[in-house]
């Protein structure tokens, strides 16, 4: 299919058939859901985000809602079929810091060599959002638990990343980019959700090492 498809009353086979022999569970979704997409329900299309062609409106609560209802379906698939005792952790987004002063495509959009003061970085709008929906429906999990030894927890790192913009290797990605050169005005950049550079995702796995220890 030519869009993003999302089927929400299924979840998918490679990892639910392993469910129980999983001690350790890390979901990490929220990048996946702003963008053009499709969304089933019950086998018939319940709504679409950013879509044109297709002839609906787009869902309510837009992929907000979405995000939301897939974190719970699938917490509430791991509480109802684990047989088995796991630590479950389950990520908050990590923002993209892309300056909005310039488009994500402009040699200075993701410039920064220092981390944020306090006074400089907010968790706002669908970044906030997204980082509650994570917070009350890991809560809601803990809250019907089925089994003693199946734990919740959340990996909160939204504050924390944004605060750390210079994280970004921007155009640097490649190995001697622009060596020598003047680098044009635009040019590709690369986020930090897919290419942070050693420190702010390092810190991530300290907090997750720290859960699992405490397993």
């Amino acid at each position: 299919m030519t869009q993003e498809t999302v089927i929400l009353d299924a979840l998918s086979e490679p990892w639910t058939a392993d469910l129980d022999a999983m001690d350790v569970m890390v979901i990490s979704v929220g990048h996946w859901f702003p963008r053009p997409a499709v969304y089933y329900d019950d086998g018939v299309i319940s709504g679409v985000v950013s879509r044109p062609e297709v002839n609906r409106t787009d869902i309510g609560g837009g992929y907000l809602g979405v995000h939301r209802t897939a974190m719970r379906r699938t917490l509430e698939y791991v509480n109802t079929k684990s047989t088995t005792d796991k630590l479950v952790v389950v990520a908050t987004i990590s923002p993209a810091h892309f300056d909005a002063r310039y488009g994500p495509n402009h040699r200075d959009a993701c410039s920064r060599q220092k981390p944020y003061e306090e006074w400089e970085a907010e968790v706002s709008g669908a970044e906030a959002e997204m980082r509650k929906a994570v917070l009350e429906e890991a809560a809601a999990a803990v809250a019907q638990r089925r089994r003693s030894g199946l734990r919740f927890e959340v990996l909160d790192v939204t504050r924390l990343a944004s605060m750390r913009p210079d994280g970004h290797p921007g155009i640097y990605i490649f190995r001697n980019a622009f060596a020598g050169r003047q680098v044009p005005e635009t040019v590709a950049n690369v986020d930090c959700r897919h290419w942070c550079a050693p420190g702010p995702v390092d810190t991530f796995n300290d907090i997750l090492m720290k859960m699992v220890a405490a397993a």
